[in-house]
């Protein structure tokens, strides 16, 4: 809510305010996905990882979590981490596009043109088909 409007100081603070007030060992990953997502978004991919690892903790079938911890391992240059997160993202959640143009970038970064080819078809494919309904 702060953050959207333009105030990430406070946006901050009400975050980390969540997740301390969070069980680390619970059954709600939120508070921690929502403080690592909104770490990497103002590019703090470093401190970003640590909450994301524990909404993975707390919930290992959520792509979510793995799609944005694998981008901060990723921006921290922690490619082969960061391609394992975002393939078990693209695995819990086969049809989110998004997820599969990130594993795209991932792999044509770390070398592996023809594997980043067929996630940016996937993506693609899924972008146009999710236009049209």
């Amino acid at each position: 809510m702060y953050d959207a409007t333009n105030h990430p100081e406070e946006a901050e603070v009400a975050l980390r305010k969540a997740a301390s007030w969070s069980n680390a060992n619970g059954k709600d990953e939120w508070p921690f996905l929502d403080l690592g997502d909104f770490l990497l978004d103002h590019d703090r991919a470093q401190e970003a990882i640590a909450p994301l690892e524990t909404a993975v903790r707390i919930q290992p079938t959520s792509a979510a979590a793995h799609e944005r911890l694998g981008r901060a391992l990723l921006s921290t240059h922690q490619n082969d981490a960061g391609i394992d997160e975002l393939e078990k993202s693209v695995k819990l959640d086969p049809k989110n596009p998004k997820a599969h143009f990130e594993l795209g970038r991932a792999l044509r970064q770390a070398g592996r043109a023809e594997e980043a080819k067929k996630e940016f078809a996937v993506s693609q494919q899924l972008y146009a088909t999710h236009s049209e309904e």
